[in-house]
């Protein structure tokens, strides 16, 4: 009976443990995680009412295209000699397809850059060091100019009187620069006249794209003003092509194959 007896106090006991649990903790860790829970949607709301930009909700937009919509846009880039690309755009930027050639582009540089100094080397019996720099250097390079150039271009075009949309513009340099990854393939062939025959056709060809898109904005509305627009755009593009050669292509195994030679 004292065994039954025992028994049957333990099991009230394990009955009531969970009811003194909630009557005691629970509630308390409920309205805990409730209110912070609150917090984070107050703070959530107050940076969307203040600076919207500064939410992960204000891009996810800009990231709902499939990928046939990329590889539709990718090839509008490569032939650049139409304005379909500026129609399907302008009210439908997307910000996944520029994200993707960066990526692309800066890992294709560091990839080409050190093939092109390896056959440099191996022509010229030098030995060759892989360059790790050329990671955060392509880094540096692509997702510097593909920030800092669209918002240039839109201050600009904005202060002239046109009305174009910031994440437009990104839009359209992003998918401008498309062109210069099979460029960088091309360049690995360590010749002075053939990279920069390559490196021109892929600036031309972007330049191009860049004017198709934005016909419209300095046709339309700041036509007195355009050539400013026109020279900023050429001046980053030069400005482009020069870091591609002489950093990312430059030969620089002559001086090694002379002094070993010596």
């Amino acid at each position: 009976e004292n065994y039954h007896g025992l028994e049957t106090m333990n099991k009230k006991q394990d009955l009531e443990q969970p009811l003194q649990d909630m009557n005691s903790g629970a509630p308390q860790k409920i309205v805990t995680k409730v209110k912070g829970q609150s917090m984070r949607d107050k703070r959530k709301s107050w940076l969307a009412g203040c600076c919207p930009a500064l939410t992960t909700d204000y891009y996810q937009e800009y990231f709902e295209v499939t990928n046939t919509d990329v590889l539709r846009r990718i090839c509008m880039a490569l032939f650049p000699f139409t304005t379909r690309f500026a129609e399907e755009t302008r009210e439908n930027p997307d910000l996944y397809g520029p994200v993707w050639v960066y990526t692309t582009l800066v890992l294709m540089l560091a990839i080409t850059g050190n093939l092109s100094h390896y056959l440099d080397a191996a022509s010229q019996g030098a030995t060759f060091k892989y360059d790790f720099t050329f990671v955060p250097g392509a880094a540096s390079v692509v997702y510097g100019f593909g920030v800092f150039i669209p918002t240039f271009m839109t201050v600009i075009m904005k202060v002239l009187g046109s009305n174009v949309r910031y994440m437009q513009t990104i839009c359209v340099y992003g998918y401008s620069v498309v062109v210069l990854i099979p460029i960088t393939i091309i360049c690995i062939l360590p010749n002075d006249m053939i990279q920069l025959c390559a490196l021109i056709y892929g600036m031309a060809i972007s330049t191009l794209f860049l004017m198709m898109n934005f016909h419209r904005e300095l046709a339309e509305y700041i036509p007195k003003s355009r050539y400013i627009v026109i020279f900023f755009i050429g001046s980053a593009q030069i400005i482009l092509l020069l870091v591609f050669k002489f950093y990312f292509f430059k030969h620089v195994y002559v001086t090694a194959a002379v002094n070993t030679s010596r």
